[in-house]
């Protein structure tokens, strides 16, 4: 009885391994995407929130806690 032998990871044909690792980098790219736009939204929503506590004198929104120099 004959018994095939398992390919190692090593052993995949070139052409696959560029496409994993095409398919790793777009990946990553788009988490990171994503990650800026959060980051983004919520230094947009930081600053409303900080304009909104000085224009309602602290009855609404938040105190600068992260400080002003985040808002411009």
């Amino acid at each position: 009885m004959y018994i095939k032998p398992q390919r190692s990871l090593l052993s995949i044909p070139r052409w696959q391994a560029i496409l994993i690792a095409l398919g790793l980098i777009l990946a990553f790219g788009l988490v990171g995407q994503s990650d800026f736009e959060e980051e983004q939204r919520q230094a947009d929503q930081y600053c409303e929130m900080v304009k909104l506590y000085k224009e309602t004198n602290g009855k609404a929104g938040w105190p600068a806690y992260n400080g002003e120099g985040v808002c411009k």
